[in-house]
C-alpha cells in the first residue's frame, strides 16, 4: 500500500522564486474551478432555472481571473529576454502538444456523451478541427494554453524587438483584436493574444520592481478592499467598448460579462481597473496567507495547475451537464456545491498527478525534439 505521504502536497520551491507567484496562481486556480462550477445553477439547465447569486459571483471571477493567468504567468518569466529563440519556443510547444494529447485523449469521452460514437464523421470533425484552428477543444479549456503559448512567444519578440517592431506588434495585435470582434474567424485563440500580452508583460513588469514590506494583517485588509471593489464595479460594465453608459449586452443574460475566450471585455478601461483590482486582490490574499503553513497547499496547488485545468475541463464537459439536471436552485446551493465540487478537484489531484506529470514531460520531450531537428536544419540567428 502506497504511503499516504506519497499523496500529501509536496512542492518543490525555487530559491530564487518568490512564493507568493505560486499562492497566487494556485488561488486563480480555485477560482476558476469555483467560476466553473457556477454553471451548473444557471447556464441551460434543463429544468429552466436561473440563480442570480451564482451568476453574479461567476460575473465578479470572470472580470479578472484570466488576465490574472495572464499576469501571474508574466510575473513567473522575469528572464525571458534572456532565453534564445529555440528556447521558448519549445516552452510554447509544450504547451501546445499537451493541450492537444489530452484533447485526443478525451475526444472518446465526449463523443460517447454527445451521442457521437455511432457517427464517425462528427467524431472525426470533433477530433481533428481544433488541430487545425487551434480552438473549441474537446476539453474547451486546453484554448488558454495554446493562447499562452503564443503569447510568451510574443512576449519574447516584444522585449527583444526595436521600437519599430514594438509598435507594429501593438498595431497588429489591436487590428486582429478589432477584426475579430467584427466577425473574423478566430484561430488560435487570436482574439486573446493582445489582451493576454498586454497582462503578460505588466505582469513581468510588476515582477522586477522592489515591492514596500506589507505585513500579512495590512495585506488581508488591503485584499478585502479590493475585493470590494471588484464586487462594486464589474456589475458597471455594460459592455460597450466606448460607451461607459450604454447597454451592449447581447447575451441571453439579464447583464454583460466578461468573456476573454470571446475577446468580450466591455468598456475598455472599466475593464483595465476591474482586471487590475482583482489581481491585486490575489496578490495581496498571497502575501496575507505566505506566512502561514497553510500556504504550502495553495504553492502545491499553483504548481500543478496544468492536471488541474485538464481536470477542471473534464468535470466542465462531462459533469455539469448531468449535474444541472439533479442539483436544485435551493438558497446558497450554489456556493455549498461550488466549495465541495473545488474542494473535490483538489483531492482528486494526487491521484491524477503522476500520469499528468508524465504526460507533460512526453510533451516537453516532444518540443524539445522538433526544436532539436529545426536547430539542425536552421542553425540559430536570432
Amino acid at each position: 500500500m502506497a504511503s499516504l505521504k506519497n499523496f500529501a502536497p509536496q512542492p518543490s520551491f525555487d530559491a530564487g522564486r518568490d512564493p507568493v507567484i505560486d499562492i497566487a496562481r494556485g488561488s486563480a486556480m480555485l477560482l476558476v474551478i469555483f467560476g466553473h462550477t457556477l454553471l451548473i445553477f444557471f447556464l441551460a439547465r434543463p429544468d429552466g432555472g436561473f440563480d442570480p447569486h451564482a451568476f453574479s459571483a461567476a460575473q465578479a471571477i470572470q472580470s479578472f481571473h484570466m488576465p490574472a493567468f495572464y499576469f501571474i504567468s508574466g510575473m513567473a518569466a522575469l528572464r525571458l529576454h534572456e532565453r534564445n529563440f529555440y528556447q521558448t519556443a519549445s516552452q510554447a510547444l509544450t504547451l501546445i502538444f499537451f493541450a492537444y494529447i489530452t484533447h485526443l485523449m478525451a475526444v472518446p469521452f465526449v463523443g460517447a456523451a454527445h451521442g457521437d460514437l455511432l457517427h464517425p464523421l462528427n467524431l472525426i470533425k470533433l477530433a481533428v478541427r481544433p488541430l487545425v484552428l487551434g480552438k473549441d477543444f474537446a476539453l474547451m479549456v486546453p484554448w488558454f494554453l495554446i493562447s499562452l503559448a503564443i503569447v510568451q512567444c510574443l512576449a519574447w519578440i516584444y522585449l527583444r524587438g526595436s521600437a519599430i517592431v514594438k509598435i507594429s506588434m501593438i498595431i497588429g495585435l489591436a487590428a486582429i483584436f478589432i477584426a475579430d470582434a467584427n466577425g473574423l474567424k478566430v484561430i488560435f485563440m487570436d482574439n486573446t493574444w493582445g489582451i493576454g500580452l498586454f497582462f503578460f508583460l505588466v505582469g513581468r513588469a510588476f515582477s522586477g520592481v522592489k515591492k514596500p514590506a506589507i505585513t500579512p494583517r495590512l495585506a488581508a485588509v488591503a485584499a478585502s478592499v479590493t475585493i470590494g471593489l471588484v464586487t462594486i464595479l464589474h456589475p458597471l460594465n455594460k459592455g460597450c467598448p466606448l460607451d461607459p453608459i450604454s447597454n451592449c449586452n447581447q447575451s441571453t443574460y439579464p447583464s454583460f460579462g466578461v468573456n476573454i475566450v470571446a475577446g468580450q471585455v466591455g468598456f475598455l478601461p472599466l475593464f483595465l481597473v476591474t482586471a487590475f483590482l482583482g489581481i491585486a486582490s490575489l496578490i495581496l490574499l498571497a502575501q496575507a496567507v505566505k506566512p502561514f503553513r497553510a500556504s504550502v497547499l495553495l504553492v502545491w496547488i499553483g504548481q500543478n495547475t496544468l492536471s488541474l485545468l485538464i481536470l477542471n475541463g473534464a468535470f466542465l464537459v462531462l459533469a455539469t451537464p448531468v449535474l444541472a439536471a439533479h442539483i436544485s436552485l435551493r438558497p446558497w446551493a450554489w456556493l455549498v456545491w461550488s466549495m465541495l465540487i473545488t474542494a473535490g478537484h483538489v483531492a482528486v489531484l494526487p491521484f491524477i498527478k503522476p500520469g499528468m506529470d508524465r504526460l507533460q514531460n512526453l510533451c516537453r520531450l516532444a518540443g524539445d525534439g522538433v526544436i532539436h531537428i529545426a536547430q539542425k536544419h536552421f542553425p540559430e540567428r536570432i
